[in-house]
């Protein structure tokens, strides 16, 4: 199995990905193939509204409303990277189904066999009780699982697995507030799981 379609946003101008967005939460708005889209449309909508206001702004070329347009538009590209992950996996092995979605059809096959995700990064979080992890993404992973351990890592710790996601991110909640954490992820790719990548740790807040 590989990836039936590209993100294709990391070339794209600010412009271009206002409406590349559009297109796409058109394109999967009521298409009863993708259900739940992860991330959600309305994310991905928000994003794309604030990048707009963004591109407006920055026609003063103040230099803090450039910083903004960079900032929004490498948000809205990391919701479409996710969000053609989340295509891709749904779609299986139907093309048409996955062109669908809006995105376009990749020209080369993604990567069989995965490798693990690197530098990954655990910081507390703004909820109570909550620990902010966040990756990056690793060419043809479909799939992230994360697994926890309490306090600091040692030869005793037993890792349990908190999640999965199509993102490169996560937030854990529910944790013990000011207790320490270690995580490491895994990624799935069409015909492995990869190791665990290095682990973080930090205490919830």
């Amino acid at each position: 199995m590989r990836d039936l379609i590209k993100a294709d946003v990391q070339r794209l101008t600010p412009d271009q990905l206002v409406g590349k967005a559009g297109h796409i939460v058109d394109s999967m708005t009521g298409n009863l193939a993708y259900p739940t889209p992860d991330p959600k449309l309305i994310d991905v909508t928000a994003a794309q509204t604030t990048l707009v206001q963004a591109i407006e702004d920055a026609k003063s070329f103040s230099r803090p409303s450039i910083v903004a347009k960079k900032v929004a538009a490498e948000v809205l590209r990391d919701l479409l990277a996710e969000l053609a992950a989340y295509v891709n996996l749904t779609a299986g092995e139907d093309l048409n189904i996955a062109v669908s979605s809006g995105f376009e059809q990749a020209k080369t096959p993604s990567p069989l066999y995965v490798e693990a995700p690197t530098s990954l990064v655990a910081r507390t979080s703004a909820e109570f009780g909550a620990i902010d992890l966040r990756w990056p993404r690793v060419e043809g992973a479909r799939m992230y699982f994360v697994y926890m351990t309490e306090g600091a890592v040692t030869n005793a710790s037993v890792w349990k697995l908190v999640a999965s996601s199509t993102r490169s991110q996560y937030t854990v909640g529910g944790l013990v507030s000011d207790a320490y954490c270690s995580f490491r992820v895994t990624a799935q790719g069409a015909r492995n799981t990869s190791v665990a990548s290095p682990t973080s740790t930090a205490k919830a807040a």
